[in-house]
């Protein structure tokens, strides 16, 4: 993998509203299924996809390619033929064409996020950005949540060299990069060490400062700089010289196929959530292009105090067993899907008795028990070159 040089600018959304939290519902409170919550904007600014190449396309329509039936289908794509026909009976069987379907208890459908609906991770990237600008709250409260074993007065004292300095000059003082690579250790080895409950909770405690709006259109802007980077790794070292670089993965893409599975779900009139481990307003940013209400997603949201984030987060978190805790409280019922990648995902794929889908990203362990609990296993959607922009005239 090629490294990725700093960049200090990106291309920003350009947005005219800004996102507006909404509580979840209760177990059994009822919301419009697939509520379209915001408006369309004239001559919308587009986020840069780095998707997979154009789907394959069969000669008959999307809708209807058998005559006669005009079943909802996905397209074949990189689809196994056995998964895809399972979800289509499942549509066909649960969704509003169903005699069974209840508009007033659709069936609900929960997708994780992070390396399942998009390559690579939201949290990470706007946490890379974060560091890399060195974007953070930096005062004492802030400094407070870095623990001492992860190199707390070490990191300040390197932050507090730099900063004197013009922005223009950091990628030329060698504190810069001592920061840097300190912070993106410190998070690797947290994961490694204490679990992702524990780094993940962190990566929402370093907001700890900002305003949940600021929350939000920070992560408008790392979006539209991610989408716009080549999906690969990035090796930091914190020198010239240093030998043990760390490898963090930059760049972030959707996945048409898994795009198309939810818009073909909320089509079919199924209620989709996303319950997934990033801070609660940088998911709603990006669950958007999906066409997801902002009422079904369930990030790690983080304790207000005088309107902002204090770095405190509320329980339960969305990791592990947490997932499927508030998939009972707010789905009210068991999912007919779920759409899993990871082991954070495993005790969701466990709750109820609907279609389970693993994306399959390379570990055994977690396949062979989807193999022995009879789940569907679908290879991870990778990500391919860019499709090429129409040259100009």
């Amino acid at each position: 993998m090629s490294k990725l040089s700093f960049a200090r600018t990106g291309i920003f959304w350009a947005l005219t509203a800004a996102c507006a939290a909404a509580a979840a519902s209760s177990a059994h409170a009822r919301k419009p299924r697939n509520p379209r919550w915001h408006k369309k904007i004239s001559s919308p600014a587009r986020v840069p996809r780095l998707e997979a190449e154009s789907l394959e396309k069969s000669s008959a329509p999307r809708s209807a390619q058998e005559p006669g039936q005009g079943a909802a289908r996905l397209s074949p794509g990189r689809w196994r033929p056995e998964v895809k026909k399972a979800v289509e009976d499942l549509v066909a069987g649960r969704g509003k064409d169903s005699s069974k379907y209840d508009a007033q208890n659709p069936p609900a459908a929960v997708v994780a996020f992070n390396d399942a609906a998009i390559v690579n991770d939201i949290g990470e990237a706007v946490f890379q950005r974060m560091v890399d600008r060195a974007d953070f709250k930096f005062h004492d409260g802030f400094w407070r949540e870095v623990p001492i074993a992860y190199g707390r007065q070490r990191l300040r004292a390197a932050q507090e060299i730099f900063a004197q300095t013009p922005v223009s000059t950091w990628p030329q003082q060698p504190a810069y990069h001592q920061y840097r690579k300190g912070f993106f250790q410190a998070y690797q080895d947290m994961c490694s060490k204490l679990g992702r409950l524990e780094c993940r909770t962190w990566l929402a405690k370093l907001l700890r400062g900002y305003r949940a709006e600021e929350v939000s259109s920070y992560a408008m802007a790392t979006m539209g700089e991610a989408f716009m980077r080549p999906v690969q790794e990035e090796l930091v070292r914190s020198s010239p010289e240093d030998t043990a670089p760390i490898a963090i993965r930059r760049g972030l893409a959707f996945i048409p196929e898994i795009k198309e599975l939810v818009s073909l779900l909320l089509k079919s009139g199924f209620d989709v959530w996303v319950i997934d481990a990033n801070e609660q307003k940088q998911l709603e940013v990006v669950t958007r292009e999906y066409g997801i209400d902002i009422s079904r997603n369930w990030g790690i949201r983080g304790k207000l105090v005088q309107d902002k984030l204090s770095g405190e987060v509320s329980e339960p978190v969305p990791i592990n067993g947490g997932k499927a805790v508030i998939a009972v409280t707010q789905l009210g019922r068991p999912p007919a899907l779920v759409v899993g990648s990871s082991r954070d995902d495993q005790e969701m794929l466990f709750y109820g008795g609907g279609v389970k889908l693993l994306l399959d990203r390379g570990d055994p362990a977690l396949r062979r028990l989807a193999e022995e609990k009879g789940w569907l296993v679908q290879p991870a959607f990778l990500p391919r070159a860019p499709v090429p922009e129409p040259a100009k005239p």
